[in-house]
């Protein structure tokens, strides 16, 4: 099983207008078999963390990184960098929305 660390974002205008990415919380999934399992695991560990039903209330985007299963030293060093957002969001291989 693989470990997924999820930065969830929110998107802004800094003072000058220029779009801005800001880092709203980090939620973990440890153990999880399959990537879109994790991702509802984290969609639902963020919503109830900050008391709400949808997690997009607090966040625009969610950032996923994917860490090897330890299992495999071979695939331990290169962790896999996936974005998703809004209602369009997107991963490598599957929609998770």
């Amino acid at each position: 099983m693989a470990s997924y660390r999820f930065g969830f974002f929110r998107h802004l205008l800094n003072s000058s207008g220029q779009p801005a990415t800001c880092l709203q919380h980090v939620i973990e999934i440890c153990r999880a078999r399959y990537a879109d399992r994790a991702v509802e695991a984290a969609k639902h560990r963020y919503a109830r963390r900050f008391g709400v039903r949808d997690w997009q209330l607090y966040a625009d985007s969610i950032e996923l990184e994917m860490e090897a299963p330890r299992t495999n030293p071979d695939a331990a060093n290169a962790p896999a960098r996936h974005r998703a957002g809004g209602s369009n969001e997107r991963h490598a291989a599957a929609s998770i929305s």
